[in-house]
């Protein structure tokens, strides 16, 4: 996510990792990776069906291991994230 922002990683307490000015408080989680993404789930629908293995909340995908997701659709939906907030 850095080098795709071309912003500094912050971490916030032990667990959140962020990137930028823009700060979220939310309670950790041990089971899977939670992706806060900015502009919400429904504009990514089509990549996050090419992901893997994955669940969705609300507002945010979660990834048990990044093995059992691809990568480069990852990476998809990182840019198209970010630029939901640019």
């Amino acid at each position: 996510m850095g080098s795709m922002s071309k912003l500094k990683l912050v971490m916030w307490g032990s667990a959140t990792i962020g990137f930028g000015a823009r700060h979220h408080v939310y309670k950790p989680r041990k089971q899977a990776i939670a992706l806060y993404l900015a502009g919400g789930l429904e504009p990514l629908q089509d990549e996050l069906s090419n992901l893997g293995k994955h669940t969705a909340g609300k507002g945010c995908p979660y990834i048990k291991s990044l093995n059992d997701v691809d990568t480069i659709v990852l990476r998809r939906i990182l840019t198209k994230s970010y630029a939901s907030v640019k």
